[in-house]
Protein backbone atom coordinates (compact mmCIF):
# COMPACT_ATOMS: atom_id res chain seq x y z
CA UNK A 1 0.00 0.00 0.00
CA UNK A 2 1.48 3.35 -0.93
CA UNK A 3 2.08 6.04 1.68
CA UNK A 4 -0.87 8.28 0.75
CA UNK A 5 -3.28 5.32 1.01
CA UNK A 6 -1.95 4.46 4.46
CA UNK A 7 -2.38 8.09 5.55
CA UNK A 8 -6.01 8.04 4.46
CA UNK A 9 -6.87 4.60 5.85
CA UNK A 10 -4.84 4.24 9.08
CA UNK A 11 -6.76 6.77 11.22
CA UNK A 12 -10.04 5.06 10.29
CA UNK A 13 -8.59 1.61 11.01
CA UNK A 14 -7.57 2.85 14.46
CA UNK A 15 -11.09 4.13 15.07
CA UNK A 16 -12.62 0.83 13.94
CA UNK A 17 -10.16 -1.09 16.15
CA UNK A 18 -11.75 0.51 19.22
CA UNK A 19 -15.10 -0.93 18.18
CA UNK A 20 -13.65 -4.33 17.31
CA UNK A 21 -11.93 -4.63 20.68
CA UNK A 22 -15.21 -4.25 22.66
CA UNK A 23 -15.92 -8.02 22.90
CA UNK A 24 -12.32 -8.59 23.98
CA UNK A 25 -12.64 -5.88 26.63
CA UNK A 26 -15.87 -7.40 27.94
CA UNK A 27 -14.38 -10.90 27.93
CA UNK A 28 -11.28 -9.70 29.76
CA UNK A 29 -13.46 -8.42 32.61
CA UNK A 30 -14.86 -11.93 33.05
CA UNK A 31 -11.38 -13.48 32.86
CA UNK A 32 -10.20 -11.00 35.50
CA UNK A 33 -12.27 -12.94 38.04
CA UNK A 34 -9.76 -15.75 37.62
CA UNK A 35 -6.55 -13.86 36.86
CA UNK A 36 -6.29 -10.14 37.40
CA UNK A 37 -7.47 -6.80 36.04
CA UNK A 38 -4.19 -6.22 34.18
CA UNK A 39 -5.43 -7.63 30.85
CA UNK A 40 -8.46 -5.33 31.14
CA UNK A 41 -6.13 -2.41 31.83
CA UNK A 42 -3.89 -3.25 28.85
CA UNK A 43 -6.84 -3.49 26.46
CA UNK A 44 -8.33 -0.26 27.80
CA UNK A 45 -4.99 1.57 27.51
CA UNK A 46 -4.56 0.35 23.93
CA UNK A 47 -8.05 1.58 23.06
CA UNK A 48 -7.28 4.93 24.71
CA UNK A 49 -4.04 5.27 22.76
CA UNK A 50 -5.85 4.58 19.47
CA UNK A 51 -8.26 7.38 20.39
CA UNK A 52 -5.36 9.81 20.59
CA UNK A 53 -3.55 8.43 17.55
CA UNK A 54 -6.43 8.35 15.08
CA UNK A 55 -7.22 12.03 15.47
CA UNK A 56 -3.59 13.07 15.69
CA UNK A 57 -2.61 11.19 12.52
CA UNK A 58 -5.66 12.43 10.58
CA UNK A 59 -4.83 16.04 11.49
CA UNK A 60 -1.07 15.60 10.95
CA UNK A 61 -1.57 14.09 7.50
CA UNK A 62 -4.54 16.40 6.74
CA UNK A 63 -6.66 13.35 5.96
CA UNK A 64 -9.67 14.00 8.19
CA UNK A 65 -12.69 12.15 6.84
CA UNK A 66 -16.42 12.38 7.39
CA UNK A 67 -16.32 8.73 8.52
CA UNK A 68 -13.68 9.54 11.15
CA UNK A 69 -15.51 12.67 12.30
CA UNK A 70 -18.66 10.62 12.91
CA UNK A 71 -17.21 7.31 14.11
CA UNK A 72 -14.40 8.55 16.37
CA UNK A 73 -16.72 10.10 18.99
CA UNK A 74 -19.05 7.10 18.74
CA UNK A 75 -16.14 4.69 19.35
CA UNK A 76 -15.03 6.80 22.33
CA UNK A 77 -18.50 6.77 23.84
CA UNK A 78 -18.91 3.02 23.35
CA UNK A 79 -15.55 2.25 25.02
CA UNK A 80 -16.33 4.56 27.95
CA UNK A 81 -19.91 3.36 28.47
CA UNK A 82 -18.99 -0.32 28.06
CA UNK A 83 -16.20 0.05 30.61
CA UNK A 84 -18.49 1.85 33.07
CA UNK A 85 -21.18 -0.83 32.70
CA UNK A 86 -18.62 -3.59 33.27
CA UNK A 87 -17.22 -1.78 36.31
CA UNK A 88 -20.78 -1.54 37.67
CA UNK A 89 -21.40 -5.20 36.85
CA UNK A 90 -18.32 -6.24 38.82
CA UNK A 91 -19.21 -3.84 41.66
CA UNK A 92 -16.09 -1.74 41.28
CA UNK A 93 -18.38 1.20 40.66
CA UNK A 94 -20.74 0.99 43.61
CA UNK A 95 -22.96 3.19 45.75
CA UNK A 96 -20.21 5.81 46.20
CA UNK A 97 -19.31 6.09 42.54
CA UNK A 98 -22.56 5.32 40.74
CA UNK A 99 -23.65 8.97 40.52
CA UNK A 100 -20.58 10.28 38.64
CA UNK A 101 -20.69 7.17 36.42
CA UNK A 102 -24.33 7.88 35.53
CA UNK A 103 -23.55 11.55 34.88
CA UNK A 104 -20.86 10.47 32.41
CA UNK A 105 -23.18 7.98 30.67
CA UNK A 106 -25.99 10.55 30.44
CA UNK A 107 -23.60 13.15 29.05
CA UNK A 108 -22.40 10.76 26.37
CA UNK A 109 -25.97 9.94 25.29
CA UNK A 110 -26.98 13.63 25.36
CA UNK A 111 -24.06 14.67 23.17
CA UNK A 112 -24.81 11.85 20.70
CA UNK A 113 -28.35 13.18 20.42
CA UNK A 114 -27.11 16.75 20.03
CA UNK A 115 -24.73 15.67 17.27
CA UNK A 116 -27.58 13.98 15.42
CA UNK A 117 -29.81 17.04 15.82
CA UNK A 118 -27.01 19.35 14.68
CA UNK A 119 -26.33 17.21 11.61
CA UNK A 120 -30.01 17.28 10.63
CA UNK A 121 -30.05 21.06 11.03
CA UNK A 122 -26.86 21.45 9.01
CA UNK A 123 -24.92 22.66 12.05
CA UNK A 124 -21.29 21.63 12.25
CA UNK A 125 -20.54 20.62 15.83
CA UNK A 126 -16.78 20.68 16.20
CA UNK A 127 -15.06 18.82 19.01
CA UNK A 128 -14.21 21.32 21.71
CA UNK A 129 -10.98 21.49 23.66
CA UNK A 130 -13.04 20.82 26.80
CA UNK A 131 -14.34 17.60 25.20
CA UNK A 132 -10.79 16.43 24.46
CA UNK A 133 -9.77 17.09 28.07
CA UNK A 134 -12.96 15.36 29.22
CA UNK A 135 -12.14 12.23 27.23
CA UNK A 136 -8.60 12.08 28.60
CA UNK A 137 -9.80 12.52 32.19
CA UNK A 138 -12.61 9.98 31.75
CA UNK A 139 -10.19 7.41 30.39
CA UNK A 140 -7.68 8.09 33.16
CA UNK A 141 -10.40 7.81 35.81
CA UNK A 142 -11.66 4.53 34.35
CA UNK A 143 -8.14 3.15 34.12
CA UNK A 144 -7.57 4.05 37.77
CA UNK A 145 -10.79 2.22 38.69
CA UNK A 146 -9.70 -0.81 36.66
CA UNK A 147 -6.29 -0.95 38.36
CA UNK A 148 -6.98 0.36 41.86
CA UNK A 149 -10.68 -0.44 42.22
CA UNK A 150 -12.51 2.31 44.08
CA UNK A 151 -9.62 3.75 46.06
CA UNK A 152 -9.80 7.41 47.04
CA UNK A 153 -7.86 8.73 44.03
CA UNK A 154 -9.95 6.66 41.63
CA UNK A 155 -13.15 8.01 43.15
CA UNK A 156 -11.87 11.60 43.10
CA UNK A 157 -10.85 11.26 39.43
CA UNK A 158 -14.23 9.78 38.52
CA UNK A 159 -16.03 12.71 40.17
CA UNK A 160 -13.65 15.11 38.42
CA UNK A 161 -14.43 13.38 35.11
CA UNK A 162 -18.16 13.83 35.81
CA UNK A 163 -17.68 17.55 36.50
CA UNK A 164 -15.61 18.03 33.32
CA UNK A 165 -18.17 15.96 31.39
CA UNK A 166 -20.96 18.25 32.58
CA UNK A 167 -18.97 21.36 31.70
CA UNK A 168 -18.21 19.98 28.24
CA UNK A 169 -21.89 19.13 27.67
CA UNK A 170 -22.91 22.65 28.65
CA UNK A 171 -20.43 24.08 26.13
CA UNK A 172 -21.91 21.90 23.38
CA UNK A 173 -25.43 22.97 24.35
CA UNK A 174 -24.40 26.63 24.24
CA UNK A 175 -22.78 26.12 20.81
CA UNK A 176 -25.97 24.54 19.45
CA UNK A 177 -28.23 27.21 20.91
CA UNK A 178 -26.08 29.98 19.47
CA UNK A 179 -26.06 28.43 15.96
Amino acid sequence: MERKSIQIVLPNILTISRLVVIPLLIGSFYMAKYWSMWPVAVIFVCASITDFLDGYLARYWSTQSRFGAIMDPIADKIIVITTIVMLINFQIIDKFTIMPALIIICREILISGLREYAAKEGIVLHVTYAAKIKTAIQMLALLMLIIFSNGIFSVVFLWFAAVISTYSALKYCRNILSS
